[in-house]
């Protein structure tokens, strides 16, 4: 499995931007597309997690489960946490408990080249 780059990067406007070739990696002479990236900025306590359904839709969660405050991690195409086993879907939907409330997420907005991630 691809491992999830962490990009940092800074934020201003209240939201971040982050290059859409983040997604993309070169692999035995073949560009890959991930379905994840994790952005972690100075002044944000949890990084925001990045999910990439086509070339023009992207969903943003706050990765802080709602349980306990863990750091819940991608894994395939949900997010899980690992301390006590909380699973939400790619839009930060709670799936499995014992978190009860959905993840904070963010409104996504695209160009040709850029995501913006409105953290207000």
């Amino acid at each position: 499995m691809q491992k999830h780059p962490l990009c940092q990067q800074p934020f201003a406007d209240n939201r971040l931007t982050l290059k859409k070739s983040e997604f993309t990696y070169l692999r035995k002479e073949e560009i890959h597309l991930r379905a994840w990236v994790v952005v972690k900025s100075p002044g944000i306590p949890f990084p925001v997690g990045v999910f990439r359904a086509d070339d023009t839709h992207f969903f943003a969660s706050y990765l802080e489960c709602t349980h306990q405050g863990c750091e819940v991690e991608p894994e395939g195409s949900y997010l899980q946490c690992p301390c006590h086993g909380s699973e939400y879907d790619n839009q930060g939907k709670v799936q499995h408990g014992p978190a009860e409330a959905d993840l904070k997420t963010f409104a996504v907005e695209t160009d040709t080249d850029n995501i913006y991630i409105l953290l207000k």
